[in-house]
């Protein structure tokens, strides 16, 4: 029996019932139901914590249940400076495990106002949105450590940078330093530049950390969480990975961990208009929340010295 197409456009109808067309399904289905769905779980959350005299903000979460315990800090300023009169309340999985580039998803959909706050790796504005005013700290080899980019994000104005962020009407909170993303070689070691001519290199969407593989020889790739869920992915040589990452997948390979390509900089940010509607006070909890959670970093004291794992390329 062939499906009655008459009343729908064409190309949808091959989309949704031609054969071999499982491709096209998924995309049609993420782009009329997923969206939605986003903004049905936001509206929902935000209407269940809804209390006389509290406001409410609706973060974007996009990995798991929790966020990076270098963001703690900010989130939980926010609720202790709030004094009950502000709340988070995070949506979790913003992303679909099969989105492979879900950190544009989060900041399109924070742009679009459908969450309050969220938070990506600073990475993703270049390539979202065209601003490139973050991507000069995102240069390969710049940081020789963790405890240099601690140093710069605690000491450096960083309004100038997150200033550009509202032409897309993104409003930049706080710069967070995440480790250094260092070389992870899956099929074989990445040392030298002649290692990576050839190589693919799963990666994030990043217009500085894409180019650079590029210069080395190698071509970056984008994969999704399910594609990772099970062990290296297949058809992919290696990975820009930081070292908790690598002890969290346990993926056999081999890290080169004296080579720190770039730093891991986590951005929160918040939707300009949702943040404009914020009184006077609430505004200044965020601001001052992450004043704080800056400001600790010169505090801490100094990180132990990274000891390399077993599979350390350079030591083996």
């Amino acid at each position: 029996m062939r499906p009655v197409t008459s009343g729908i456009p064409s190309v949808l109808a091959r989309a949704l019932f031609g054969r071999g067309r499982a491709r096209w399904r998924r995309f049609l289905l993420r782009a009329l139901l997923y969206r939605p769905v986003r903004r049905m779980r936001a509206r929902g959350r935000r209407g269940r914590a809804a209390r006389l005299g509290v406001t409410t903000l609706v973060v974007a979460n996009a990995y798991g249940r929790n966020v990076p315990p270098e963001l703690a800090s900010f989130f939980s300023n926010v609720e202790r400076l709030g004094a009950g009169r502000l709340r988070l309340v995070f949506v979790n999985g913003w992303a679909s495990r099969a989105d492979r580039d879900e950190e544009r998803t989060v900041l399109e959909d924070l742009a679009r106002g459908m969450a309050d706050l969220g938070w990506v790796g600073a990475r993703a504005i270049g390539p979202v949105f065209g601003i490139r005013s973050l991507e000069p700290v995102l240069a390969p080899f710049l940081f020789p450590s963790e405890e240099a980019v601690r140093r710069f994000v605690s000491t450096a104005p960083l309004a100038p940078m997150l200033k550009p962020l509202r032409e897309a009407r993104i409003e930049g909170l706080a710069l967070l330093p995440g480790g250094m993303r260092l070389p992870f070689g899956i099929t074989e070691p990445l040392l030298g530049p002649e290692t990576w001519q050839g190589k693919v290199i799963r990666t994030h969407a990043s217009l500085t950390g894409e180019a650079s593989i590029r210069a080395l020889g190698a071509t970056p790739v984008l994969r999704a969480a399910r594609e990772l869920a099970a062990g290296p992915p297949p058809g992919v040589d290696g990975m820009d990975l930081h070292p908790a990452a690598v002890a969290g997948r346990n993926y056999p390979g081999w890290l080169t961990c004296n080579v720190p390509l770039w730093p891991r900089l986590l951005l929160v940010a918040g939707n300009q208009d949702s943040f404009q509607r914020l009184s006077s006070a609430n505004r200044a909890v965020l601001m001052e929340a992450a004043r704080r959670a800056t400001a600790a970093l010169s505090d801490r004291h100094r990180p132990a010295r990274l000891t390399c794992p077993s599979q350390c390329a350079a030591c083996t």
